[in-house]
């Protein structure tokens, strides 16, 4: 009896040995399925992987634009003859695209010209750039930058003031009240009469004069007052990517000001020369009380 006891109970051994390894194996299996079950449901599919790729670079926009702004105001700080130097950047190529996109409708609307007669001034205009690149540059070797960009601006004033068409101006003094209505007579003010042509082509050499030795003067000012250390290098690429914005930007913003002078109807709009010069020159008066201001640290 011992003996068959002691064999049913290695029996049993055997017996439940192989089926405790097949439960556990079973029970390690189930846990491997719920583990990649879990995982296959955690992950993403292609539109939530296309969102949140797109999160990713609207975030990484931001940094960028975030980094650009912080770095362009740290360069404005280095020194106050930096932004007076963009500035004056901008001017100019605002004042020249004004100038010279507008002058074929001017000569075609008050002398009548066509347009070989007002390309010819043009053409004129566009070769004195090196003579007076080359005078400036004579100039600044005698001469520093911030002198001669106020003597620019004084010499642009006095080209601006000849361009003036004071005739209309005169004219429109009785009309001030109505200066922003609707103009319905449609008024058409002659140039100066018999000085037309002759003044308009003075003013504008002049002008185109000071305009051109403005922009060389303030971009070697430029040139001098930014950072020089080589760990402002980054300073350089940013720099010359704000002159060339701010550049376009100008041209942009005055060939849309041609634009609506000459759409618009209003009274204060009818002389297309006091239109288009007026604000330049009150942008030359903000100019020089600027430099003049801040003129010991323009060097």
């Amino acid at each position: 009896d011992a003996q068959e006891d002691s064999s049913d109970s290695s029996s049993s051994e055997r017996g439940t040995g192989p089926a405790r390894l097949f439960h556990k194996y079973s029970g390690i299996e189930e846990n491997r399925e719920a583990d990649h079950d879990f995982l296959v449901s955690n992950i993403p599919s292609k539109g939530d992987r296309k969102g949140m790729e797109d999160d990713n670079a609207h975030r990484k926009r931001r940094l960028r634009l975030k980094t650009y702004a912080k770095r362009i105001r740290k360069l404005m700080s280095y020194n106050i003859a930096i932004p007076i130097s963009l500035a004056m950047i901008v001017y100019t190529m605002f004042s020249q695209e004004v100038l010279f996109s507008s002058c074929t409708l001017i000569t075609n609307r008050y002398f009548h010209w066509g347009g070989n007669v007002a390309g010819t001034l043009l053409c004129s205009l566009a070769v004195m750039m090196l003579p007076v690149d080359y005078i400036c540059e004579q100039i600044a070797r005698r001469y520093e930058e911030r002198t001669i960009v106020k003597r620019g601006i004084m010499l642009l004033g006095v080209g601006l003031l000849v361009m003036v068409n004071w005739g209309s101006l005169f004219a429109l003094i009785p009309n001030v009240r109505i200066l922003f209505e609707e103009d319905r007579l449609e008024r058409h003010h002659q140039y100066d009469w018999l000085l037309g042509v002759a003044q308009y082509v003075i003013g504008f050499i002049i002008t185109f004069v000071a305009l051109r030795s403005l922009e060389v003067s303030s971009r070697s000012l430029l040139s001098k007052v930014s950072p020089p250390s080589v760990n402002h290098y980054w300073n350089y690429n940013y720099l010359s990517v704000l002159v060339t914005f701010v550049g376009l930007f100008s041209q942009l913003f005055a060939d849309c000001q041609i634009t609506m002078v000459v759409l618009s109807h209003r009274v204060i709009n009818t002389d297309i020369v006091n239109a288009l010069i007026f604000p330049i020159l009150i942008a030359c008066s903000l100019a020089y009380y600027f430099v003049r201001k801040h003129y010991f640290f323009l060097m």
